[in-house]
């Protein structure tokens, strides 16, 4: 049997005291996130960090540090993901790129 956890990334972006986040559907809920996403393949963590963020906020964003790495199984599909989470800086946002219009 092959086990092959799902790569994700995260990201943890403070500015002026406020924390960026997305609000999406989980489960069939709405709910406050961090942006978050899966790594594409013949990308860097880094770069698919810098991607997600982007993607989903419209917010360019640079990159600082790396705050953990972990694995989390999902109790709902039994689902393993291999998540790194970054710490960054916002600089610029795009009000036409992402979902964070």
């Amino acid at each position: 049997m092959t086990w092959a956890p799902h790569v994700t990334v995260a990201t943890i972006i403070e500015r002026d005291n406020r924390y960026l986040m997305v609000y999406e559907e989980s489960d069939g809920k709405k709910v406050y996130n961090q942006p978050a996403g899966h790594l594409d393949p013949d990308e860097t963590l880094a770069d698919a960090a810098i991607r997600e963020t982007l993607e989903e906020t419209g917010w360019s964003i640079k990159l600082t540090g790396v705050v953990g790495v972990n694995l989390y199984t999902a109790p709902s599909n039994g689902i393993t993901y291999f998540r790194t989470t970054f710490i960054g800086e916002a600089i610029r946002h795009d009000a036409v790129t992402g979902a964070g219009r």
